[in-house]
């Protein structure tokens, strides 16, 4: 659990001259706390919502196709056979699917995918369980206990809600629906308030340990790093060192477009050409160290994005700051100064 940290606010107050804007922040970060422990994911529940739930019998062929199709990163899974759910199926398993094809260099992906259903993955790659069960939340749960369990690493949690025969999915919470709730109800007077610049808390990765990647990179280069640093994301660079584009897990699903041809040779940039939907939507949403804590709260809201990239005015890339940073901050009661 993350909590605890009596003793903190007091100390926090005699720091100097920006005593004022950290009180703010602190205030901002209690409001935070109570936010989640007095809002349900059913409060948090759309009035209609569509949610994708798949049959473990089905391939991991048509789990990249019906990711691609709804457009969507992650799925939960129906086992009839235990007539229960089995978990998540997401981008990440698709992932290591790929990766795992340079032990088999004599089959195709398609064949390998074709050829194994999710229940199948599911034994051959455990899920992660808590206290023996699968991570799932229930309608009355509460946003922080959601996301105490978004930040003991699972990306996706599904709201199932259980009745004596019968189970149903209402929905899949990840950081960045959490966040878009926070600050449309909660947030929005309070927000302005929040005008500490980024570069001063501490969120966010930045300097030697950002980890980038040239747009000449073949792809299976990229997935490699992506499982090698545990990240999911990775920003690409032009030839001359500026911000071209981020390569994210999802665009793994490119290849459900190109009938699961596989090529590990693919360059970044021709990869990051292939990807499905209108062109002006971007996925590469950007801030600058010098930003408000408040306006990158609203870029997050807003973009529905899982990252941004922090960036100088000409375009290098200076850090990457994750939902998952945004969380932990709020999260994490402030150490005494």
């Amino acid at each position: 659990g993350m909590e605890g940290g009596s003793g903190s606010a007091a100390s926090s107050r005699n720091s100097s001259s920006n005593s004022i804007a950290s009180l703010k922040m602190e205030e901002a970060k209690t409001g935070a706390v109570m936010f989640f422990k007095s809002h349900t994911t059913a409060d948090m529940l759309p009035e209609s919502a569509k949610v994708t739930v798949l049959h473990s019998e089905v391939s991991l062929k048509h789990v990249f196709l019906i990711l691609h199709a709804n457009e969507i990163p992650a799925a939960c899974v129906w086992d009839d056979a235990a007539g229960d759910f089995a978990g998540v199926v997401s981008v990440k398993d698709l992932s290591r699917l790929v990766m795992s094809l340079k032990d088999h260099p004599e089959k195709t992906l398609k064949e390998v995918a074709e050829g194994i259903s999710i229940r199948q993955w599911f034994e051959a790659n455990p899920r992660k369980t808590r206290g023996g069960r699968q991570i799932e939340a229930g309608p009355d749960d509460t946003l922080w206990d959601v996301c105490q369990l978004l930040c003991a690493d699972t990306r996706w949690v599904p709201v199932v809600e259980r009745n004596p025969d019968t189970g149903a999915v209402l929905q899949m919470v990840a950081y960045n629906l959490i966040i878009r709730y926070l600050i449309y109800q909660q947030f929005h007077q309070e927000l302005e308030m929040l005008g500490e610049p980024l570069s001063d808390l501490g969120i966010g990765t930045f300097g030697s340990k950002v980890v980038t990647a040239s747009a000449n990179t073949p792809f299976g280069e990229i997935l490699q790093i992506l499982a090698d640093k545990s990240i999911s994301s990775i920003p690409i660079l032009n030839d001359d060192g500026t911000l071209l584009d981020v390569f994210c897990q999802t665009d793994i699903l490119i290849w459900a477009a190109k009938e699961l041809d596989y090529d590990p040779s693919l360059s970044a940039r021709d990869a990051l050409a292939l990807r499905s939907g209108p062109k002006d939507v971007t996925r590469l949403h950007t801030c600058n160290s010098s930003d408000p804590f408040s306006s990158i709260l609203k870029k997050f809201a807003a973009s529905r994005a899982r990252r941004l990239v922090c960036v100088s005015p000409e375009h290098v890339v200076e850090g990457v700051v994750t939902l998952s940073d945004i969380f932990r901050f709020f999260l994490t009661p402030t150490s005494p100064a």
